[in-house]
């Protein structure tokens, strides 16, 4: 079990002030193996979540880190799932973690493939 990186993990977090629905659309489209995580792309603190939809060349949970199955668990290889559980989710930081005020989003391989082809779109929002 190894743990990947999307290039937007690498990136700053989303800005956090805007109004409306906001989206995250990650992809990821190396190597898996069963049980590897990937980390696609960090949520702001005190977003809330209202659906995630994804898909892969690989079956797949997708959820957050401590959580891989937080939105949906087992998404059919080649197929496009939505959240079938946990949303709306907000996303809530402790406030000792000022340097990290986000959670990543991911997705845990359920099957090996070489091209695994992972693209998942959050929505959210920032309004309170």
């Amino acid at each position: 079990m190894a743990t990947l990186t999307s290039t937007l993990v690498e990136k700053p977090v989303p800005r956090a002030v805007h109004a409306g629905v906001n989206s995250i659309t990650a992809e990821y489209d190396g190597a898996v193996t069963i049980g590897d995580v990937v980390l696609l792309a960090p949520l702001p603190n005190g977003a809330t979540v209202l659906d995630v939809i994804g898909g892969a060349g690989v079956s797949l949970d997708i959820g957050v880190q401590g959580d891989t199955s937080a939105f949906a668990a087992a998404v059919t290889a080649g197929a496009v799932g939505r959240a079938s559980v946990g949303v709306p989710y907000t996303v809530s930081v402790s406030d000792d973690q000022v340097a990290n005020r986000f959670i990543n989003l991911v997705a845990e391989a359920n099957s090996a493939l070489a091209s695994a082809g992972i693209k998942v779109t959050v929505l959210y929002t920032m309004d309170k």
